[in-house]
């Protein structure tokens, strides 16, 4: 301790933060950090990573130390008075190694609200500098995830970031969804409605508010710093009157956003694709279009030598890939980033009613529409089952009876 001490005392330069990242940051953006001193001496930054489990007052159960060393670049400059003005700079990005730690904080869930399943894997990292200990920096949070570039770009040139601006302002439309960028017209189906994410703030109380009046608190534990909350929109629209079609949500009894729910249109098709959004967190697509089964089979074969000598060809069994074909049904301009996001998305599923089970899948679309529609258009597209089958066997039912139970047991 001495030791360090007297190096402290004999230090002959400054350091200071020119720029970081926010409390929470998704992974797939610049985690900058910027540094600033007053000569090329090498900085040292011990970074800790944590991640944490499910519960806000978990014990981390990942932790990792590691240091860098940052060898800031001179900047030469004219000052106002037309001065040279000469600066140290050192800039350094964690995005790529915490996005390796980052695990996403919503597993797929059952559409049954009985098999609902989530997790929460958010990471947690300190950036220290033990040569500079009066600059103190708190834990910052990093979920993966992220926004376009120019999005990105946008907040950074105003000094700020998406954080600030709409994931953590009560005003604005906070939850982790790219269904909608305004406020007031956030449209659902009936069978699109999921368990919606945000980050709650510390002493903000949370209502859901249907058009009819009924409210529905959400409970808040004692924790002062911001965590990540749910709340299932399939819950609340369960219970809310025949006429009512608008729940919003309000913060401090001011209104936040509302959310429109529609029936599901009475077609003789409807089928749910659920994937990750960029935000890293899940989304619903009902899809309405007539759905046509295609499935790709592919031969097996091998060259075997027979008892002669002779090469021949042998049959083997193939496999068999679950495709469907389809259509989105009838999309605005405005819809159509959401349906891109899910062609992006690199976990999709489509669900399967009968069975109540999601089948991983991938889906492909050309997108190809009129910047200005004067007849609805749709979109074909094709879902690809991702896992193809080698061998055939029925669905077998073991538990439905010919006969009731109290018949002849010989006809069971």
């Amino acid at each position: 301790m001495w030791k360090l001490n007297s190096e402290l005392l004999n230090r002959t330069n400054d350091m200071e933060i020119l720029r970081q990242p926010s409390a929470i940051s998704f992974t797939g953006n610049p985690i900058l950090f910027s540094i600033k001193t007053d000569d090329a001496t090498p900085i040292t930054v011990e970074v800790d990573i944590r991640r944490y489990s499910n519960s806000i007052y978990a014990y981390p159960h990942a932790i990792e130390d590691f240091t860098l060393t940052l060898y800031p670049i001179r900047i030469t400059r004219k000052g106002p008075g037309g001065q040279t003005v000469i600066r140290f700079i050192a800039d350094f990005d964690l995005s790529d190694v915490l996005d390796s730690y980052a695990v996403s904080l919503y597993e797929f869930r059952s559409l049954m609200p009985s098999l609902s399943v989530s997790t929460n894997g958010e990471v947690r990292y300190r950036v220290s500098f033990p040569d500079f200990p009066e600059i103190d920096i708190p834990y910052k949070i990093a979920i993966p995830g992220g926004v376009s570039n120019a999005v990105f770009l946008k907040f950074m040139n105003q000094g700020t970031n998406v954080f600030s601006t709409r994931f953590c302002d009560p005003a604005n439309l906070f939850l982790f969804s790219n269904r909608s960028s305004n406020k007031i017209n956030i449209n659902y189906y009936a069978s699109e409605l999921c368990d919606a994410w945000f980050v709650r703030l510390p002493g903000k109380q949370y209502k859901l508010v249907t058009s009819t009046g009924s409210e529905f608190e959400i409970p808040s534990i004692e924790s002062n710093t911001q965590y990540f909350e749910t709340i299932d929109l399939a819950a609340a629209y369960a219970q809310l009157a025949p006429e009512d079609d608008m729940i919003h949500m309000s913060v401090d009894d001011e209104i936040a956003f509302i959310i429109h729910v529609y029936p599901d249109p009475v077609k003789e098709e409807k089928h749910i694709l659920e994937f990750r959004n960029s935000f890293g967190f899940m989304e619903r697509m009902l899809l309405f279009g007539k759905m046509k089964y295609e499935p790709e089979i592919t031969e097996g074969e091998e060259y075997v030598i027979n008892e002669n000598g002779v090469l021949r060809k042998n049959k083997q069994r193939g496999s068999f890939t679950q495709v469907y074909k389809s259509n989105i049904g009838y999309k605005r301009m405005t819809d159509i980033l959401f349906l891109q996001d899910l062609l992006m998305s690199e976990e999709v599923r489509i669900y399967n009613p009968l069975s109540d089970e999601f089948l991983e899948c991938s889906v492909s679309a050309e997108i190809s529409l009129s910047m200005v529609q004067s007849i609805p258009e749709s979109i074909p597209i094709e879902i690809k089952v991702m896992n193809p089958e080698k061998y055939m066997s029925l669905d077998y039912d073991y538990y439905n009876r010919i006969f009731d139970e109290t018949f002849s047991g010989q006809f069971s």
